[in-house]
């Protein structure tokens, strides 16, 4: 006959082994053919006897722990009433059925011998890191946040190639995008109205201006301001915006450039000494099917606004380019710049006011056959307003239809 104390004995000497700090059972002894091998099957019959209460879903090492804590009934979850989960040797069952919502509510009504509940001393612990203040002059939680994110940019998953950030932020808008909410509108919406009234409150409150109004303001403000790389707004902007992926720097100075043909430019006015009188061309607002848009001219000296374009920039497909740059052409000169255009390379226009009073706005006016050859004399004597050489000197009226 076995006693629950030979039995213990029996267990601590032949079942139980150390994982590092916690006492665990050895699993490959948790079988019949186990105890049958090595003459011990009166004690697995033992087990099977004194713990009847339990279907043959409850594996050994639960049965076995039933008996040496004197448990003749699965206690129950507090939450739902199910059955609770067995976890291990060392944690016994749990003190829940295992499932989330009962495990969340459980842990908001449980209290430790501080007399706090785990959601309380969490708070205490959010608020604590939110307040206290690190050596590097920020706070616990933004440190912490830090080192997450940086973690998570250096996971990459290696089917999609992104990181873990990506996917989360990915997988956060298509829910916030798709997600509808009682009112009919998606998280999304909700987050963009709920933003919207709270800075418009705030701006109201502070400045007494709405945020339409607000924003023009500050525009109007920045947009001319100087930084140390020696841009505006608007451009610094464009280079991190539309043109970050084209516009390259030349060199050591604080011009850009898009494509060859405006790199070619470039190169000539170094070769010829001139480059340090460049600067990026000047804004020109313009309008266009009724709407006002903004022109960014590619370069200028003093009052000399120089357009580099090629046969594709200003004829596009089917010249379906060429009124759009005469509307810009218009509004440059009428603003009043000399605008003069380089095209392809080759041929030197100068484009003046008085041409888009004999012409179309829709009309080619980079006609090569009434153009000048792109050189220094020619480009110098066009800068300093005098007439280029009489040899290539393009005729009187060179941009003027008598059709039109």
């Amino acid at each position: 006959m076995i006693d629950i104390d030979d039995f213990r004995n029996f267990v601590n000497a032949n079942l139980l082994i150390k994982y590092k700090l916690k006492i665990g059972f050895n699993s490959m002894k948790l079988k019949r053919t186990w105890f049958e091998r090595y003459g011990f099957i009166r004690y697995y019959d033992f087990i099977l006897q004194n713990t009847a209460f339990l279907d043959d879903s409850h594996l050994l090492g639960e049965r076995i722990y039933c008996i040496l804590n004197g448990i003749m009934k699965i206690p129950r979850c507090a939450m739902c009433g199910r059955k609770c989960s067995y976890k291990t040797y060392d944690d016994g069952y749990r003190n829940n059925c295992g499932r989330p919502e009962c495990y969340i509510k459980l842990k908001a009504t449980l209290k430790n011998k501080d007399g706090l509940t785990p959601n309380q001393r969490s708070a205490i612990g959010i608020r604590a890191a939110q307040t206290r203040i690190c050596d590097n002059g920020k706070t616990v939680a933004s440190n912490r946040m830090k080192r997450v994110h940086k973690n998570r940019k250096k996971m990459i998953d290696p089917i999609t190639g992104k990181s873990l950030t990506s996917i989360i932020v990915e997988k956060t808008a298509r829910t916030n995008k798709n997600t509808l909410c009682d009112n009919g509108l998606t998280i999304a919406q909700n987050g963009a109205l709920k933003s919207a009234k709270t800075m418009n409150k705030r701006i109201k409150s502070e400045t007494g201006e709405t945020i339409k109004q607000f924003r023009i303001r500050k525009a109007n403000e920045t947009k001319n301001q100087i930084g140390n790389d020696g841009l505006d707004s608007y451009e610094r902007a464009y280079l991190h915006g539309a043109g970050k992926n084209s516009s390259i720097k030349y060199y050591s100075t604080k011009l850009y450039y898009q494509g060859t043909y405006e790199k070619h430019f470039l190169d000539f006015m170094k070769k010829i000494n001139k480059l340090d009188l460049l600067k990026r061309g000047p804004r020109v607002i313009y309008r266009d099917d009724g709407k006002s848009r903004t022109y960014r001219s590619d370069f200028a000296i003093n009052n000399v606004v120089v357009e580099i374009k090629s046969t594709w920039s200003y004829h596009g497909l089917n010249k379906s380019k060429v009124k759009r740059n005469n509307v810009k052409f218009q509004a440059t000169v009428e603003k009043g710049f000399r605008l003069i255009v380089i095209y392809n390379k080759q041929y030197l226009f100068e484009i003046t006011r008085d041409v888009f009073g004999s012409r179309y706005i829709s009309d080619d006016l980079l006609d090569v056959q009434h153009a000048i050859a792109f050189n220094e004399t020619n480009f110098l004597a066009l800068m300093n307003n005098s007439s280029p050489s009489k040899k290539i000197r393009a005729p009187q009226g060179y941009l003027e239809s008598n059709d039109s």
